[in-house]
């Protein structure tokens, strides 16, 4: 999702000249302010040096991290995470960077960013069998490759409410 839907969009995108990588994430997303957020620019994101951590666990909701099973609360909670290093001052790979970057497509397109996708970039280019939820669009789970062999556990490293212990063929595996 983050290299062929996230980033190619902010491609088209900025090609288009509808997304501009120096402005402030703040332009697109009004919510995102305090703590240091409305300094980060789209490019920060882009380059994973805005500050946010690696990784947030959305699912875990024994440990303290921010909880969401629901998508409109998950990009609710992504506008208010705390940085947590300096924006610039180091590169971290963080999913929440490209999390952040899939809300700045949907308000710049008014269309979810599967959507526009799929309408924007996967068919004029003529990929046919390259989509989200397949197995909704009549692809059959033979003709897609698995994405997980132990479901979502991380090959049995979490466990937490809901998760998927069989293989997955044209499903989400990422919690988040």
């Amino acid at each position: 999702t983050k290299m062929y839907a996230t980033l190619l969009a902010c491609m088209k995108l900025t090609g288009e000249g509808k997304l501009d990588p120096e402005a402030r994430v703040a332009q697109y997303l009004p919510g995102f302010t305090g703590g240091g957020r409305e300094k980060i620019r789209v490019r920060d994101l882009m380059t994973h040096s805005a500050g946010f951590q690696p990784v947030v666990r959305f699912y875990r909701w024994q440990t303290g991290e921010p909880y969401s099973r629901e998508r409109k609360r998950t990009m609710h909670l992504l506008e208010k995470l705390p940085l947590q290093y300096p924006t610039g001052s180091k590169t971290l790979y963080s999913d929440v960077d490209y999390m952040l970057l899939g809300a700045v497509v949907e308000k710049i397109t008014g269309e979810r960013l599967d959507t526009y996708a799929e309408k924007q970039i996967y068919a004029p280019l003529g990929l046919r069998h390259t989509c989200f939820n397949p197995l909704q669009k009549g692809i059959l789970p033979q003709q897609i490759a698995a994405t997980e062999v132990c479901g979502n556990t991380r090959s049995g490293m979490v466990d937490f409410p809901g998760v998927r212990t069989y293989t997955l063929r044209g499903e989400v595996q990422d919690e988040s």
